[in-house]
């Protein structure tokens, strides 16, 4: 009978690590979708950009404007704002495009965008380049931007089609958003 017993607390814990070392291990085996400080990871996270001059060439009477932008882990990066591309207030999508580390506290920002007239036309496709300084806590940025134009109504082949405008370099700054209780 102690036989007996013995063979079945030995096969059920020879039946349990079958189970569950393999889930185990396969658990290990997962890449953290973590991105590498080698890959900028410190500056993954949303923002708020200020900005006091757009266009440059104009900054008489243009307000403060004010956008949200994320930096994903995976590279790709995300701005909405309310601000018109104009005096007669066309419509803008938000900007879409791709982010990569270029220097030690340095990330460069491709992102593209379109403005649309009240009627919904595609009137100007927008494609920004920023370069963004981080501080030493990764908490702040400077950017300094240029933008290429490109007139409706068509989506443009960016590599083959020649900007109509190039604006700028006009700056903005950058301050990360955090997380907060809930107000009482």
């Amino acid at each position: 009978m102690k036989g007996k017993i013995t063979a079945i607390v030995l096969c059920s814990l020879l039946l349990g690590l079958v189970i569950f070392l393999p889930a185990a291990t396969a658990q290990q085996a997962v890449p953290e979708l973590r991105t590498p400080l080698s890959m900028g990871s410190r500056f993954v996270g949303t923002y708020v950009a200020e900005t006091d001059a757009f266009p440059p060439a104009d900054p008489e009477g243009w307000p403060t404007l004010y956008a949200f932008h994320t930096l994903s882990a995976d590279g790709t990066m995300t701005g909405t704002n309310t601000n018109c591309c104009g005096r007669a207030g066309n419509l803008q999508s938000p900007l879409h495009g791709v982010w990569e580390k270029t220097g030690s506290r340095e990330a460069t920002l491709t992102g593209f965008g379109f403005v649309y007239d009240l009627d919904g036309n595609l009137i100007v496709t927008a494609r920004i380049v920023e370069v963004l300084t981080f501080d030493a806590d990764y908490e702040t940025a400077e950017g300094v931007s240029k933008t290429e134009l490109w007139l409706g109504p068509a989506v443009p082949d960016f590599e083959a089609d020649p900007h109509f405008l190039c604006v700028g370099p006009w700056t903005d700054s950058w301050t990360r958003l955090h997380h907060a209780a809930p107000c009482e």
